[in-house]
């Protein structure tokens, strides 16, 4: 048996066989832990068998650009179909009505009708419209809101939809509102989603 004193062991550490073995053990440790660790970090087992063994090995190029690495951090969620054929909550029309009606009073009174201006505010009014009426938590109904705007001069204006839909469920809402020379129609349209 060979024992290590400090005069031994200041030769053997000198000697170019101890440079050449720490060289190796070095060099096989870092092969191995490269080996044994992906590039997400995680420790893969090198005894593994069948496919995983070669998705964590040997990775393909698309791998690399995953949810994580794309900048796209939050996938989007998909959920499962319910099968659920009717919804929890009826659409009342009359709630809405109520609502189409407020919305046009606050935002069309005093107003004068300018044919330049009315396009954009018939999308602003329908928004707003669209925003209260999904504040009654309707769960899985599609809103469609629409606002036409038209001059008085003295002239009749009637307005129609047709809709193709489950009469049990889906339904609408309308009101009229009239004040100085403008006559507005807003309508709702609520459709369930199953």
């Amino acid at each position: 048996m060979f024992y290590y004193n400090s005069e031994n062991l200041r030769h053997y550490m000198h000697s170019d066989y101890f440079h050449h073995l720490t060289f190796f053990l070095v060099f096989c440790l870092f092969n191995v832990c490269k080996l044994a660790t992906s590039r997400d970090g995680f420790l893969r087992n090198p005894m593994l068998k069948g496919p995983g063994r070669n998705r964590s090995w040997h990775r393909r190029e698309h791998d690399w650009h995953s949810v994580a690495t794309s900048g796209d951090l939050n996938p989007p969620i998909e959920y499962e179909n319910t099968y659920k054929l009717k919804p929890d909550g009826m659409f009342v029309p009359e709630r809405v009505k109520a609502i189409i009606k407020t919305v046009l009073q606050e935002n069309l009174h005093d107003q004068i009708y300018h044919k330049q201006l009315m396009g954009s505010r018939c999308l602003v009014l329908s928004d707003i419209i669209k925003e209260k009426v999904r504040q009654l938590n309707l769960a899985r109904f599609k809103i469609v809101s629409v606002v036409l705007l038209g001059e008085k001069k003295n002239q009749s204006m009637m307005v129609s939809s047709r809709c193709l839909w489950d009469s049990s469920c889906d339904n609408f809402a309308t009101c009229e509102y009239s004040q100085g020379n403008i006559c507005a129609v807003g309508m709702v349209f609520a459709v369930y989603q199953e």
